[in-house]
């Protein structure tokens, strides 16, 4: 099984193939505003506002935050003049969302939409990485084997005889989100994640909106066991990566810069296949010719 990463040939990505390494983007850094959204609604009913008032004043005082709501009215009001969606929204994304890291992949190749938006225009490059395929309670996932071995303990990740995986799914595609009802649920605006909406984000995380389905992502998606334990950087074993095709209007100056990372930083450079993607146009699609 192989997953393809679509990618400019800059500083950034030269500097992640020589020291072998996946950039695992924070949620604020993607591309799209609306991608990794979670839905927030609330539960007015008098019971479960005192529930979570209660639940997040006892919370926020032994972790001396600022709690700003003392009493069912202060919620309502707030919730009349938009105030109070501001303040779970934020704080949920801050506290919660922005802990989780996301890799981006493709299942796919030679994607034309993906060559065009991604590789520069063909002038930059799509790597081939080498993955597991496992299946767990009838799902398929992949994954890709990464070197440092505190990752066995994470959640998201997958420890096997063989090394440990970063745990990578197919994203699904649907304008739909399931909500979170952060008052039913009791959630802790003010405390550390707790398992149910770890669980609940990751799962949120997996989906995209339909306009995006020709990308045909996969997604590996962690967070860090405590905020700060991971710098964006997942490194790999080296021999996860399969090949790299340029696509035609890579510069040959560029093709033979990326040559001589992989050659000078790779053990096993005599085996990472080589290949340019150019247009075959009596077919109306790309195809692969060797270097």
């Amino acid at each position: 099984m192989f997953l393809y990463k679509y990618s400019c040939i800059n500083d950034y990505y030269k500097d992640s193939l020589e020291k072998k390494y996946f950039y695992c983007s924070p949620l604020s850094k993607l591309n799209d505003p609306f991608d990794c959204h979670v839905p927030i609604k609330h539960d007015m009913r008098d019971e479960f506002i005192k529930k979570w008032i209660n639940t997040n004043r006892s919370s926020a005082k032994q972790n001396d935050m600022l709690f700003p709501f003392y009493s069912v009215d202060d919620v309502k009001t707030a919730f009349a003049n938009g105030c109070f969606d501001k303040y779970t929204n934020d704080l949920f994304r801050k506290k919660d969302l922005e802990r989780f890291y996301v890799l981006s992949l493709s299942s796919k190749e030679l994607n034309k939409v993906l060559w065009g938006a991604y590789a520069d225009s063909y002038r930059g490059m799509c790597v081939c990485y080498k993955a597991e395929e496992f299946v767990k309670d009838s799902e398929r996932y992949y994954g890709l084997k990464v070197k440092e071995k505190k990752f066995a303990e994470w959640r998201y990740f997958n420890k096997t005889q063989d090394g440990v995986y970063l745990n990578v799914y197919d994203v699904e595609y649907s304008n739909e989100r399931k909500e979170y009802n952060c008052i039913a649920s009791e959630h802790m605006l003010a405390s550390n994640m707790y398992d149910a909406i770890d669980e609940f984000i990751w799962k949120n995380l997996r989906v995209k909106d339909l306009c995006w389905q020709a990308e045909a992502e996969c997604r590996g998606i962690f967070h860090g066991k405590e905020p700060g334990d991971f710098c964006g950087r997942l490194y790999y074993e080296e021999e996860v990566l399969d090949s790299i095709t340029f696509g035609y209007k890579t510069s040959e100056d560029e093709i033979n810069l990326i040559k001589t990372i992989v050659s000078e930083n790779y053990m096993n450079a005599d085996k990472v296949k080589l290949f340019k993607a150019v247009p075959d146009y009596s077919t109306g699609t790309l195809k692969k010719e060797p270097l």
